[in-house]
């Protein structure tokens, strides 16, 4: 099996940027890559599913996800260290702040820093834990 290294991943990102893809469109079709895997297996679904999301654009991917499931399972996401300060993983979050304010049975949204109870619950009752705080920017 092939792996890429961070390294590799960040030449990727440039060259789809270069060939005329935005941040934005990467990003919206890492989330909606993970929730189209997760809907291929059945098992899955019916449960609930905590994202714990960091404040860079891995965390915006995991936003995109939260959006794409909260239809058909109940989602929890927790912020793992505040809102998301990249771009456009900020844009991502908006989104799904509007989405919470516009309908019903929304995305519980959760900070680690002012809800840890809340936050170790959701992780403790999920079916399933997706891991979007470290990306390839980890240092």
């Amino acid at each position: 099996m092939n792996r890429a290294t961070a390294e590799d991943m960040r030449r990727i990102e440039e060259i789809a940027v270069e060939q005329g893809s935005s941040y934005e469109s990467l990003m919206n079709r890492a989330g909606e890559a993970c929730s189209a895997w997760m809907l291929s297996h059945p098992d899955l679904l019916g449960g609930s599913v905590t994202i714990v999301c960091g404040r860079g654009n891995n965390g915006g991917d995991g936003l995109v996800l939260a959006r794409s499931l909260w239809r058909l399972m109940s989602v929890t996401v927790i912020l793992a260290d505040g809102e998301p300060t990249a771009h456009p993983a900020n844009l991502q979050f908006e989104r799904l702040m509007a989405l919470c304010d516009h309908q019903e049975n929304p995305p519980a949204v959760y900070s680690w820093v002012d809800e840890p109870y809340l936050c170790s619950s959701a992780i403790r009752e999920a079916s399933v834990v997706v891991d979007c705080v470290f990306g390839i920017g980890f240092r």
